[in-house]
């Protein structure tokens, strides 16, 4: 991959949402926003949309607003202002930034969008000149709701380079700009038509939409094979399944009409007593129950379904040349079935790879699609960038694994500034701490699934909390075994004393065969018991630190290479337990053993200290005013430096660091590179650079 591929790409969509750090209730909207567009956290295997989403609204310290937003960093730019009687108070200084994000827009509105949204009646203080989203007005049940559907309805039109809905509406949009998106509504007259008059009559009145409806759409004299076939194959298919959809020779012949076109799809729900045979084709799309108070909720579905289409087939053709991938492979908006393997048959020998979002299909049914179109080569995003010289899993044949046998270290935990950075939540004043980040846990999934596609073993230490890392990592596990049919190799999970006492027999007993538990006891000749967790005695924090060495130690013994990402700094004691911070000393263990090491400097903390010693600069980080700053702290130094082979030396641990310089990370990478990894904000490009220096790394270290 070229330095001009990496400086050449930019993301095709990114969505920013700015509140005001003390506003409540913007967190919450701003975590809904993050669940519609990009993926639901809790959800490591589900089909998100995966849109890049980053917040504005923690500060640098004596700043009084967010670190600005460079538009220009994608191809297209989303700002959502959520704006409360907070911003407006403070609109000295909010007023002047969002007037500021507003010009930026203005500059390329076919680029870049603002959507000002008033959460109480005084919002419009802050700028009278705009059009705001009016959600003080709703309800706070019904407000998130509507917000997702109007966002949901511009993006789409922002990239399909079609109006803004206010252009539209006032005939302003250009004449080069395509026709308005529409919805066919497929219905059975019998039963259905009810229903489809109610989502007409809804998006006429709340969305800049037009409607396909055949009882009116169609005019007299005209023949319905034509005019069905015109309306199909332009718009989004609403499919009204009601008890007599199934029998109807003309609904049938729109539902196969829409998969082969690949339109995007939803199914409504609405069968009242049952149907004697349900039309095989209705499956593989979204589905939700019809319910005649929740048709926002419908129409929601409907309109999201089209915005995955639209930009993952944009998005797939945007990563073709970070990842280096034939120009002729081809982007399937949903994932393949027998009916669209009949009509991709024809094109099989000009298309190398057919590739469909994520996860990949289980075995089973592709091989069930394989056997009605043997020559079809069909892989997913995971994949296809994985291992881009045979991305594809044939009928009987295995993937070409670019890292079978090879164990990588994924060391990632919250660095402390990931608000600031835009990738975490601030936090309340009334709280102890900010929620997890949802970005980092992404990044954690999505690394761990790029790795498992391209045969990796995945190692982990410790963190056997509830919703913590360990157990998302077994959940992909678990899924890309069911979904390839592959004997994947089961997580390492390496845990010290005495955060291994914390292991139940129930856990072990629930994770056996999806992780292989390595139990690492304390050094000989600690005085290890009782201990209070966490420790605040001399003793303790020796006892602790001299354990997580041995644990990382063994470690770095079984593993191949490290993925360091974040990471706490904190003290000798709580949040920085050892004799270094957990991910410094992970990276000198490895620089030691001459491993490969990958940094992504992005999400700061002890990683970007890291990357600021390798360039020769002393990060305070690993100073003794930082590590050593309370009494208790100075005398476990010296007490862990009287009792440990090798002593605790922040000055040393700096200058080894600076000794390795970028050039020493022995990962595949180039200097220029590495620097990349360090500065990128982009998870395609993170990924891109690991997956090609271990890829170009000759031989991983032997065990």
């Amino acid at each position: 991959m070229s330095s001009l591929q990496l400086d050449a790409y930019l993301p095709l969509l990114v969505i920013h949402v700015v509140w005001h750090p003390g506003f409540a209730r913007g967190r919450d909207m701003a975590e809904k926003i993050y669940t519609w567009f990009a993926r639901d956290p809790d959800q490591p295997n589900a089909r998100g949309l995966g849109i890049p989403v980053v917040f504005r609204s923690a500060m640098a310290d004596g700043e009084k607003t967010p670190p600005l937003i460079e538009m220009a960093d994608a191809r297209h730019s989303v700002v959502v202002v959520l704006v409360d009687s907070k911003m407006v108070i403070e609109k000295a200084a909010w007023s002047p930034y969002v007037a500021a994000l507003w010009s930026e827009a203005e500059k390329a509105p076919d680029r870049h969008r603002v959507f000002p949204v008033a959460f109480a009646a005084s919002a419009f203080n802050l700028m009278r000149e705009l059009n705001f989203i009016r959600l003080h007005e709703l309800t706070e049940d019904a407000a998130p709701g509507h917000l997702l559907v109007r966002l949901t309805n511009e993006i789409s039109r922002l990239i399909t380079r079609r109006p803004a809905v206010a252009a539209a509406e006032a005939g302003e949009s250009s004449a080069k700009s395509p026709p308005r998106m529409r919805l066919f509504l497929s219905h059975a007259k019998v039963d259905g038509e009810k229903t489809a008059l109610a989502l007409r009559d809804y998006i006429h009145a709340h969305l800049a939409l037009d409607t396909f409806f055949d009882a009116i759409d169609i005019a007299a004299g005209f023949r319905f094979p034509e005019e069905i076939d015109g309306g199909i194959d332009s718009a989004a298919f609403a499919l009204i399944h009601t008890d007599a959809y199934a029998s109807r020779v003309w609904c049938q012949y729109e539902v196969i009409r829409a998969k082969r076109h690949s339109r995007p799809a939803v199914v409504i729900h609405a069968l009242d007593e049952g149907e004697p045979r349900s039309f095989p084709y209705i499956g593989n799309v979204p589905t939700i129950r019809w319910q005649p108070e929740r048709v926002e909720a419908v129409i929601g579905l409907i309109l999201r379904e089209v915005l995955r289409s639209e930009y993952f087939t944009r998005h797939f053709e945007n990563l073709k040349t970070l990842f280096e991938i034939p120009p002729a492979a081809r982007a399937l908006s949903r994932a393949p079935e027998l009916l669209t393997a009949l009509a991709l048959r024809a094109d099989a020998d000009q298309v190398p790879y057919f590739v469909y979002p994520d996860p990949p299909l289980a075995k089973l049914e592709l091989d069930l699609i394989l056997e009605l179109a043997p020559n079809l080569r069909l892989t997913t995003p995971t994949l296809l960038f994985a291992n881009p010289k045979q991305p594809d899993q044939l009928s009987g044949n295995q993937l070409a694994k670019s890292l079978l046998g090879r164990a990588i270290g994924i060391s990632i935990s919250d660095s402390g500034n990931l608000a600031v950075r835009g990738m975490g939540f601030p936090k309340l004043p009334e709280e102890k701490s900010a929620p997890p980040s949802a970005h980092l846990r992404d990044t954690m999934t999505e690394f761990a699934r790029f790795l498992l596609a391209a045969g990796a073993t995945l190692a982990y230490g410790g963190d056997l909390r509830q919703g913590g890392f360990t157990l998302v990592l077994c959940e992909l596990v678990a899924a890309y075994r069911a979904m390839s049919g592959e004997s994947t190799a089961a997580l390492q999970s390496y845990l010290s004393w005495p955060i291994h006492l914390d292991l139940t027999e129930d856990q072990q007993a629930d994770w056996s065969g999806l992780v292989d538990f390595h139990i690492i006891p304390p050094p000989a000749g600690l005085s290890v018991d009782p201990l209070v967790k966490p420790p605040t005695t001399p003793e303790g924090l020796v006892a602790w630190a001299r354990s997580l060495t041995a644990m990382r130690e063994q470690m770095n013994s079984e593993i191949d290479a490290r993925v360091l990402i974040g990471g706490q700094i904190g003290s000798f004691g709580a949040g920085g337990l050892g004799r270094y911070p957990g991910l410094a000393e992970e990276a000198l263990l490895a620089f030691r053993a001459k491993k490969p090491v990958y940094l992504i400097g992005a999400f700061g903390g002890c990683t970007e200290a890291i990357i600021e010693a390798l360039r020769g600069h002393k990060p305070a980080a690993f100073t003794e005013a930082v590590r050593l700053a309370e009494a208790d702290q100075r005398a476990a130094a010296d007490l862990y430096n009287s009792s440990a082979a090798e002593s605790v030396e922040y000055a040393a641990l700096t200058a080894e660091f600076e000794s390795v310089g970028i050039a020493g990370l022995n990962n595949g990478l180039s200097v220029e590179e590495n620097e990349r990894l360090f500065t990128t904000t982009r998870l395609p490009s993170m990924i891109a650079l690991v997956l090609r220096g271990l890829s170009r790394t000759a031989s991983l270290t032997e065990r």
